[in-house]
């Protein structure tokens, strides 16, 4: 009876001790999946991150193609509308420099003046313009003007023109020499105020000129004075400066095609800017 009391115990024991050992293992064993559990939790909430990152990624991916399509869009918008003004532009500079040779190419020569390429026409000899440092017309300026001028303006203000015109500019230019000058800025300076009295001196005289009393109000709208001192110098074959032929007097027509162009190039360069 005893052995057997004895026995029993020990399986007790046994029995305990195993349970112990399962009870081990069962902690462990729900730690792992606890374990495994958490860090399939945390790569789930990694992968949505990545996913909601993506998609916002994707998302500004295609805003930012939405916004280049619309700027090449508008770019390839603004070079047809250019294309379209050079031209209207080219066309009306040749048809206005054709009209302008047929009217002048005879009396040119006699006035020591030439037709540009841009159309600007440009009286040459400063000897038959003013006197020397003065804003006075000689006589035998005023005699030319008296002739040219309404002329001029009869093809300017044309049916084929009038509405293309922004502006006529009398542009007064002198050459680099002013005598007792003692620097390059008082050169400037003093040649800047005789361009541009001469040059209004000009625009006075045609102004008031009876023939072309009726466009007077036209005049007023679109006829400028400039005087540009020595900035645009005529040069010499050598590069050097031609004195005598920078010392000129120009009329010169500025078409709102060319404004335009400007308008849109400047327009251009803001946006750049931005």
């Amino acid at each position: 009876m005893a052995r057997t009391s004895t026995y029993l115990g020990s399986v007790s024991d046994l029995m305990a001790g195993l349970m112990i050992v399962f009870l081990f293992i069962a902690i462990s064993y729900m730690l792992e999946v606890k374990s495994q559990e958490t860090l399939v939790r945390e790569k789930a909430e990694g992968i949505a991150s990545a996913l909601v990152e993506s998609k916002a990624a994707e998302s500004r991916a295609e805003e930012l193609n939405r916004q280049l399509e619309e700027q090449r869009g508008q770019l390839l918008k603004t070079n047809e509308t250019i294309k379209e003004i050079a031209a209207s532009y080219s066309e009306i500079q040749s048809a206005l420099h054709k009209e302008l040779a047929a009217e002048f190419s005879e009396d040119l020569g006699a006035w020591n003046a030439t037709l540009e390429r841009d159309n600007s026409i440009r009286f040459n000899e400063p000897e038959v313009l003013f006197l020397v440092g003065k804003t006075e017309l000689r006589s035998r300026f005023t005699e030319i003007l008296d002739d040219f001028f309404p002329r001029y303006i009869e093809i300017i203000y044309s049916e084929r023109f009038r509405n293309e015109i922004d502006e006529i500019r009398i542009e007064g230019h002198t050459s680099s020499v002013w005598k007792d000058a003692v620097s390059e800025s008082e050169r400037y300076l003093k040649n800047a105020d005789l361009s541009q009295q001469r040059a209004l001196t000009v625009l006075s005289y045609c102004y008031q000129l009876p023939k072309v009393a009726p466009k007077s109000s036209l005049l007023i709208r679109d006829m400028r004075a400039n005087g540009l001192s020595f900035a645009r110098p005529v040069l010499a074959p050598d590069g050097s400066e031609d004195l005598q032929h920078s010392q000129r007097v120009e009329f010169r027509v500025v078409t709102k095609t060319q404004e335009r162009i400007l308008r849109i190039l400047e327009a251009g360069k803001e946006d750049d800017s931005e």
